[in-house]
């Protein structure tokens, strides 16, 4: 990918972006590993949303991927468009399946800190700065969250990347990307230490 330009989402917060048609981006761990919480909506049909269970679905069904790692990323019903493909990854280990992310009431059961900050706060005001005026947080695709269900639990467990991993995806229809470079510093998800992450973006097609 040709790099035209490039951002980083500070540590703890997020940003959103205008992504064209056929354009592709990175994301990158620049400082290290860093979970990473991502949405896409719709730039034209804010509806246009991405669904967790649908891409894994029918990623398996077509032999494109599986539990930790998708090809084709899905919107929700009716539509079920392509969104975006993933055009390279050096992470490999992610977690497709659930479309949850942190919140404030997930930090005060966990933790006991309402207060802490959370992808879901950070992803609605960087939604809602593109004009969207939306009132909660679509499905989000969990980048680089190492998650394995053993014993009928779920584990969360240290993640799988070194600094300068990435994944690259290019969009499939106009897009508003939000990225959140997630704030988790109480579990093992972001090695304890939240990280800014890099944004690299090629031009948009002419």
């Amino acid at each position: 990918m040709d790099v035209a330009t490039t951002d980083v989402v500070p540590a703890e917060s997020a940003r959103s972006y205008r992504v064209d048609a056929g354009q592709r981006f990175r994301i990158v761990a620049h400082e290290g590993p860093q979970v990473c919480d991502a949405v896409f909506v719709g730039a034209d049909d804010h509806s246009l949303t991405y669904s967790s269970d649908l891409s894994v679905l029918f990623n398996q069904l077509q032999g494109t991927g599986d539990m930790n790692q998708i090809e084709t990323l899905y919107s929700r019903p009716p539509g079920m468009e392509p969104m975006l493909r993933v055009t390279a990854d050096t992470i490999g280990h992610h977690f497709p399946w659930a479309g949850g992310m942190c919140s404030s009431y997930l930090y005060e059961v966990r933790d006991g800190d309402s207060d802490h900050p959370n992808c879901a706060d950070n992803l609605l005001a960087a939604l809602n700065e593109q004009g969207l005026g939306l009132t909660r947080v679509p499905e989000v695709f969990n980048i680089g969250m190492n998650v394995v269900v053993e014993d009928d639990e779920i584990q969360y467990r240290p993640p799988e990347f070194e600094r300068g991993d990435y994944i690259e995806f290019e969009a499939e229809t106009d897009l508003i990307v939000a990225i959140s470079a997630c704030p988790n510093d109480t579990t093992v998800m972001n090695e304890s230490s939240p990280k800014s992450l890099e944004v690299q973006f090629e031009a948009p097609p002419e």
